[in-house]
C-alpha cells in the first residue's frame, strides 16, 4: 500500500514538473520584435508586434493607411500622454485596449509608433 503511495506521488510530482515545463517553454513571446539595421547590429523594437497585431488592419504597417478613419500616425504631433488616452479608451471606431494590453503594452506600442515618424 505504502509502495503504490510512494509511485502515486512520484506520478504527480512528475506529472507537475511535465506541465511546468510545457507552460514556460510556451509563455507568450515578448512584445518586441528584433530589427535589422545598415550597420548589421540588431535591437529591440518594443511595440512592433503588438502594432502589427491589432493595428496594422487600419492604420498600415507604417503607420499611414488610415483605414476607417484611421489617423495618419506619421504626421501626428499628440503626446505620450494622448497616445495613452487614445490607445486605453479608442476613439470612434478604434476600440479601447486597456483591457486586453498591459499597461506596459500600451506604452511600448506608444513607443513604436513614434519610430514611425522617423
Amino acid at each position: 500500500m505504502q509502495t503504490e503511495i510512494i509511485k502515486a506521488k512520484r506520478l504527480l510530482i512528475c506529472g507537475a514538473a511535465v506541465i511546468t515545463l510545457f507552460l514556460i517553454a510556451h509563455q507568450p513571446c515578448e512584445a518586441s520584435v528584433r530589427v535589422r539595421h545598415s550597420n548589421a547590429s540588431t535591437i529591440a523594437v518594443p511595440g512592433k508586434s503588438i502594432f502589427e497585431a491589432h493595428c496594422t488592419k487600419c492604420h498600415g504597417a507604417d503607420g499611414t493607411k488610415g483605414r476607417y478613419g484611421a489617423k495618419n500616425l506619421q504626421n501626428s504631433k499628440l503626446s505620450d500622454e494622448q497616445y495613452r488616452q487614445i490607445v486605453e479608451n479608442g476613439k470612434r471606431i478604434m476600440p479601447s485596449w486597456k483591457k486586453k494590453l498591459s499597461t506596459e503594452q500600451i506604452e511600448e506600442v506608444i513607443h513604436y509608433i513614434k519610430t514611425l515618424k522617423q
